[in-house]
This record gives structure tokens, sequence and C-alpha cells, in this order.
């Protein structure tokens, strides 16, 4: 199992991790005759693990130092002259790994690939005289370098020894000068030593990082003035709202995953409606998406109350990597409605990033809530659709077939309106949150009025299912309910 110490040094030629073994060239030290041999590749003692990939060898290191760049990577390893102790030779292996069986400490999610950067010298764990840099990439889309010093980016190693579920564990790589405010896009290590490494961001739960971003501020709808509303929630590192609470994050993460109740209001009367919440910081201030794809219109004020009394900033978010991204449809939301206390609750899905958005409303019926304009008094309730958007570079044409699919349904059962024509003229957001807004109040009319009685229900579930590949039964009853 120890490498063949006969060998000088070792040329990988090629290599296959499925039985973590690597076929080597080894170059005898007594003789220029090369031979074939099988090998173990060795990290800290042990095998590379099998989801390593897109491995490299760096042979004949010497006390003379070299510069690794890996560009497919974007990862550098620089070893200075003088690191290596004179007549010294090592071999140096460095690999990659997306994913694998790595288990990461509590509080901290990976934003980088896991980099191996082995060091095979017959056996012994070796130490360089002189720090050695590392260089990794990190998947943060970030603006300025205070967000990144804020996030506390981390180098993690891990433990080589699997634990009994089978994980390499990870920690927090304490020795060695860490850099993450010279470069927005990479960490920077300087060490001793170094195997199993990668970038780590902490997890800040998301209840210090709403940013909800208006896309309609005033969608005209089919009743009086009621608003069709459409909101992008998105979770964001944002230092305005996330001053000074290093200590409350660390106290409610390790409480494990809650429920997060925030008071919070919505009032139509203003082009941008305004969202209330508490936080631990008094501040106020316009906020709205950071990214590169922006495909938003508007932004909302941001207030912050000083009180943290009123509300539990404790949340349920998914273990999913950043940033996890919301669109969501706010119908039905009557002007000057104002919601007390709601409870949201976030929970994550077993793949992909999917999230359920459950509200639960205060009683609209004591007094009454009703609009000047409407003969009828205003339903107590916000129907909320939630709708995952991994791609923004195909927002809007995934919402134009979002709003083609309801204009198609809405045909396909005699359905009209006055203001198709102005819906038609409109921008894609405006179109699908009003078609959004018609189809649910059609569908209160199927359910509550002779007119549209249980044959209408019966067509609308046909059209779905049809929607659907006539496959899809589950989802024709989700859209009715």
């Amino acid at each position: 199992g120890e490498p063949d110490k006969s060998c000088g040094h070792i040329e990988t030629e090629s290599s296959t991790f499925g039985d973590s073994k690597a076929v080597a060239t080894c170059i005898s030290v007594n003789s220029e005759e090369r031979s074939e041999k099988t090998v173990p590749i060795y990290c800290g003692g042990r095998p590379i693990p099998e989801c390593v990939t897109q491995t490299s060898t760096l042979s004949d290191c010497t006390e003379k130092g070299i510069r690794y760049v890996d560009e497919t990577n974007d990862f550098i390893l620089e070893i200075q002259e003088g690191a290596i102790p004179e007549g010294e030779r090592l071999t140096v292996d460095v690999g990659v790994a997306l994913f694998g069986p790595f288990q990461f400490p509590e509080g901290l999610r990976p934003v980088s690939p896991v980099f191996w950067v082995c060091v095979r010298d017959n056996g012994r764990k070796f130490q360089f005289s002189k720090p050695v840099t590392v260089t990794i990439p990190h998947f943060l889309d970030l603006d300025n370098e205070e967000e990144i010093k804020f996030l506390g980016l981390t180098f993690l190693k891990a433990n080589h020894n699997k634990n009994t579920a089978g994980l390499y564990e990870f920690q927090p790589l304490t020795e060695g000068k860490m850099d993450f405010n010279t470069l927005r896009t990479h960490g920077t290590l300087k060490t001793s030593h170094f195997c199993s490494l990668c970038l780590a961001a902490k997890f800040i739960p998301s209840s210090t990082q709403f940013c909800i971003t208006s896309v309609l501020p005033r969608c005209p709808s089919p009743v009086g003035k009621n608003v069709g509303g459409c909101f992008f929630v998105t979770f964001l590192n944002l230092k305005t709202c996330l001053e000074n609470v290093d200590s409350l994050i660390n106290k409610r993460y390790r409480e494990g995953y809650k429920t997060q109740r925030v008071p919070f209001r919505f009032n139509t009367d203003t082009q941008d409606p305004a969202l209330e919440m508490n936080f631990s910081q008094p501040k106020h201030g316009r906020i709205g998406w950071k990214g590169r794809d922006t495909v938003f219109h508007s932004e909302v004020d941001f207030f912050v109350k000083d009180d943290i009394s009123e509300g539990e900033l404790q949340c349920l978010q998914s273990d999913e990597f950043y940033p996890p991204r919301f669109e969501v449809f706010f119908a039905s939301l009557k002007e000057n409605a104002t919601l007390g206390d709601g409870q949201i609750t976030f929970s994550g899905a077993t793949s992909g990033i999917k999230f359920n958005l459950d509200l639960d409303l205060p009683d609209f019926t004591s007094p009454p809530v009703t609009h000047p304009a409407a003969e009828t008094e205003v339903v107590s309730q916000i129907e909320l659709k939630l709708l995952v958007i991994d791609d923004l570079q195909d927002v809007r044409s995934k919402l134009m077939e979002v709003e083609t699919k309801w204009r198609d349904i809405g045909l396909e059962l005699g359905l009209r309106d006055p203001q198709l024509e102005t819906i038609h003229q409109a921008n894609h957001h405006d179109v699908t949150s009003c078609f959004t807004a018609m189809l649910r109040q059609w569908l209160n009319r199927a359910y509550n009025t002779s007119q549209y009685g249980e044959p209408t229900q019966r067509r609308l579930s046909e059209a779905v299912c049809h929607r659907a590949g006539g496959k899809n039964p589950a989802l024709a009853d989700e859209i009715l309910y």
C-alpha cells in the first residue's frame, strides 16, 4: 500500500480513480530503465477520493519552486523558490471535484469546487519551509470587496478519515494567511502544508437577506382597482441591512431550522409598494437587485424597525447553493390593504431550488374591507403563486410561455374580458400578472356562481390536462385548488 520507494519521481501519464489507482511511469533512482508500475496515489496517507477528477501531476518539484495554473478551473498553485529543501524532489498531485461525499461545517456552505492538492514524498507528511500560495476561485458574483469581507469567506480542509456516514468532513483551516479582500473572484491562502481545500461562506439566514423588487408597480385588473402585483424575492447579502448581526445569526442558526415571523405591509397608494419588516438595525433605504441580468422595472422602499422583539429572525432555508431565487405573484391585493403579523415559511426540496411559501393572513372580515368603487365586499384572501426561475437569461421567454398558457386556457373556456386589448399592449410581466389575476377571478366564478358551474370546472380541468400533455391530472387539480 505504500508508494514505491525505488522511484525518484513519478510522472503520471494516465489515471483512473475507479479503484483509486493511477497508472504511472516510475524512473528508478539507480537506473535509467523505465518500467510500468501501478501505484496508489496517496494524500495524507489515504487514497484520493474517487470523485476527484481532472487530475494533474507536477513532477520534479525542487528547491527552484514551480507555478502551476489550471486555466480550466481558474486555480493557481505557487511554490516559491526555497520552499523545498535543497536536494529534495517532490511530486504534487492536483485534482478537482465539483461534488462528492463531503460534509461541511454547520453555518458554512461551499462556494467553490473542492481542490485536492497532495504532496507525495514517500509517505512523509511534508511541510514547506516557506509559505506556498494557493488561489481558488469562488462562485459568488459580488459587486464589491466589502460584501466579500462580510461574507466571512474561509478555506476548508478535509479530514481524510471518513466518518461512519462515509463522508469526508471539512473543517475551517486555521493555519496560514488567508486573503479575500484584494480579489473579487478568488481567495488566496499562504500555508506550509495543504491537501483538500475549498472556499466556503457564512450561511446567512434568509431573514436578514430579503430583497423584494416590484416588477409591476400598478397592474390593471378586471374588477375595481384591485392590484395584481408581481414581486421578485431574492436572497442577497445586502450590507445595508446586515451590519452587526453575526451574533444573532450564530445564535439563531444553532437553534436549527425554525419559522420566521415578521410584520409586513404593502401600500398600493404609491407607485412602488412598501415592505415593512423587523431587523436588528434601524435602517431605511432603497435597495434592489444587484445582479448583471437585471430584468426588473423598479425598486421598493425597505423599512427596518429598531425593535426586534416584534418578530423572530428565524427561518427555514434550503441547503442549495447561493443564491436561491423566487418569483412570487400577489393577486387580488386590495388598495390600502394592511397585513398584520403574517407567517412566511420557506422549506427546501430534495433537489433543485424549490420553495414553498405559505402566508397566514389576518382576518379582514371585521370590519369588512371594501373598495369604494366596488359593489361587493373585497375578498379577504391573498393568493400566492410561486414560480422558480433557474436562469435569469431565460426569464422573458418563460414569462411568455406562462402568458400564452393562461391566455389559451381562457380562450378555450370561451372567457372574454374588455381589458384583453389593453393587456395585449402591455409588456410580458404585465400580461403574465393580469392573466393570472383574471384566471383566478374566472375560477372564483366557476366555483361560486350558477353561470359557471361544474361543467366549466370540468372543461378547465380538461384544458389544463391538455396543456400538461394529457397525462398529469394532478397538475390540473393543483391549479384548480
